[in-house]
């Protein structure tokens, strides 16, 4: 019995000394290897939250010694109160993990539109709401944050199927190829050829041959993601 009880005790120790001896970067790589890309949430939701969420990539933009971060979030939801509470529950999540000057949550409806402007809303919790003030703080004191939140109004009747949204993603790669190889091949601006640069139709074009589709059905495809976006 006492020797199981000294095993104990020895083995308490050790932990102790390993978790004292972890530094803040280990804690935070220990974070980012915990919570990065393709990280699902389904577990510590808040119960006022109705929608499922996801936080897909969470990138470090520090500064100085301001501890700054954007989180990429996707969700289906399109009702605006639920949307706002999304990026909430993200940034209380986030929070119990990690400490921070300021983190800024882009939130998506579709995982293939990261990087491209967020489709949904931005909810950005900083101190006294103002991203650019994340710097006057002390890393951990949320004592002066606020939120900020800038939620679109979406409009459901013009909801992307799964093949149009998958047009729209097709088009926005084949339309970002073509520009970087024109740039590839375009050294000096100042002396380029301006009117042989990759337009709009020549990516609607690719696109359409590429789907048996005529270029007017990819213009519609793409008119009713605007009005998705755009009520």
């Amino acid at each position: 019995m006492k020797k199981k009880n000294t095993l104990a005790m020895l083995l308490a120790i050790l932990i102790l000394v390993v978790f004292i001896g972890c530094t803040p970067k280990d804690k935070e790589a220990a974070t980012q290897k915990k919570y990065g890309s393709q990280s699902f949430f389904p577990d510590t939701k808040p119960k006022n939250v109705v929608a499922d969420y996801k936080i897909v990539e969470i990138d470090d933009t520090s500064i100085g010694g301001a501890k700054r971060f954007g989180l990429q979030v996707v969700t289906k939801t399109l009702d605006k109160e639920e949307i706002k509470q999304v990026g909430i529950s993200a940034i209380e999540q986030f929070k119990r993990e990690t400490e921070f000057n300021a983190v800024m949550v882009f939130i998506y409806h579709h995982e293939g539109f990261i990087g491209d402007g967020y489709t949904l809303g931005r909810v950005i919790y900083a101190p006294w709401g103002d991203f650019a003030r994340s710097m006057e703080v002390r890393t951990g004191d949320y004592s002066n944050m606020q939120f900020q939140f800038d939620i679109r109004e979406t409009n459901p009747e013009y909801q992307l199927t799964d093949f149009e949204t998958d047009i729209i993603l097709q088009w926005n790669n084949v339309y970002d190829t073509l520009m970087d190889e024109w740039f590839e091949t375009h050294d000096n601006l100042m002396d380029a050829d301006l009117s042989n640069m990759p337009d709009d139709q020549t990516a609607t074009d690719l696109v359409a041959k590429q789907n048996n589709l005529t270029s007017e059905q990819v213009d519609s495809i793409q008119q009713k993601y605007m009005n998705f976006l755009y009520k």
